[in-house]
């Protein structure tokens, strides 16, 4: 997902810049242990295995309302943060005096839709396979674009599809008890990945001009949407179901809204300026393991034979595209 998506090039320039502020190599300083960045990282992946957990678990309410209670949610969250902090504060102000910001953050909001969608259909372990593949398809946007992917990348490519190919052809195959429709669901989480690289390309050909914003201020620029849509909810639709909702229901629309929306966004924002640029990357393939495992033990949701195998296939790509080297060629833009 968008809070999963990990841009490896624009944390390796957050850390260039970090390294160039530290002192010459003849005048070390004792390095301290960084206490915030590994917890952190577990706080990190934690919160991004869940949100699939929690849309299943919030059943009855239509997708579009639990679209809207969950950016509203992390909203409430991310607004006082982000204000409290000079640098996002400011950043934010220029955010909103630019266009191509809110046109940034509405791949954001459409990765967000496209989510909630996909784990009515799909288990949610297979969903969030198939979402981790953005890192693929920003791939291929600058592969057209900017460079010539490496024959590593190219492999990573491959390997990923044909992954997701054997978690989701099977279920076509055997008629397997899943949520909804594989084809459907199939559809959505792509179109997820797809809405999720368009976010991390977009926000990296930003990164060194002025309309570059730090992760916290372009979610909380994208969670404010969900406001004018639960108001369009009340106004124009049939009120919202969630006002019947028990403790209980308001228990899981707080823990997807703030739990697995708001906090893994500021969690990363310490992670990827602490971490090396290759655990940052590696903890993007430990986020669909961790939802199956969460899945597994919540919702009772055990993978099929396939979904292994077609998993380490997943990851493998992912892991490659990553990690591997490309050439540039002349922008096409």
């Amino acid at each position: 997902n968008v809070e999963a998506v990990i841009d490896v090039e624009e944390i390796g320039a957050a850390r260039s810049q970090q390294s160039a502020s530290m002192p010459a190599p003849g005048h070390p300083e004792p390095r301290k242990p960084d206490r915030l960045g590994p917890p952190s990282a577990v706080l990190l992946i934690v919160t991004w295995s869940m949100p699939g957990v929690f849309i299943r678990l919030v059943g009855g309410l239509p997708d579009a309302e639990i679209l809207a209670w969950r950016v509203s949610i992390a909203f409430a969250v991310l607004a006082p943060a982000v204000l409290l902090v000079r640098r996002w504060r400011t950043a934010l102000f220029n955010a909103l005096r630019h266009p191509a910001s809110l046109g940034i953050s509405a791949f954001m909001f459409g990765y967000f839709a496209l989510a909630v969608m996909t784990y009515r259909h799909l288990p949610v372990a297979i969903g969030a396979l198939i979402i981790s593949t953005s890192p693929v398809w920003v791939l291929i946007l600058r592969s057209y674009f900017e460079h010539r992917p490496s024959r590593r990348e190219l492999c990573g490519v491959a390997s990923a599809l044909v992954g997701v190919a054997m978690c989701i052809l099977p279920r076509l195959a055997n008629g397997s008890d899943w949520p909804g429709n594989a084809f459907a669901g199939a559809a959505l989480a792509t179109g997820a990945a797809l809405c999720s690289a368009g976010f991390v390309y977009s926000r990296s050909r930003t990164r060194d001009s002025a309309r570059a914003v730090p992760a916290p201020v372009a979610a909380t620029v994208t969670c404010a949407f969900g406001l004018p849509v639960l108001l369009w909810l009340v106004v124009l639709g049939d009120g919202l179901a969630a006002a019947a909702f028990d403790a209980r229901g308001w228990m899981l629309l707080i823990g997807l809204g703030a739990f697995s929306t708001a906090l893994p966004t500021l969690a990363y924002s310490i992670v990827s300026s602490r971490l090396s640029s290759l655990v940052t990357a590696m903890l993007n393939l430990l986020v669909p393991l961790a939802s199956g495992i969460a899945a597994a033990i919540i919702l009772k949701e055990i993978p099929s034979a396939w979904t292994i195998p077609g998993g380490v296939l997943v990851l493998t790509g992912i892991w490659l595209v990553s990690t591997g080297g490309s050439r540039p060629i002349r922008p096409r833009l």
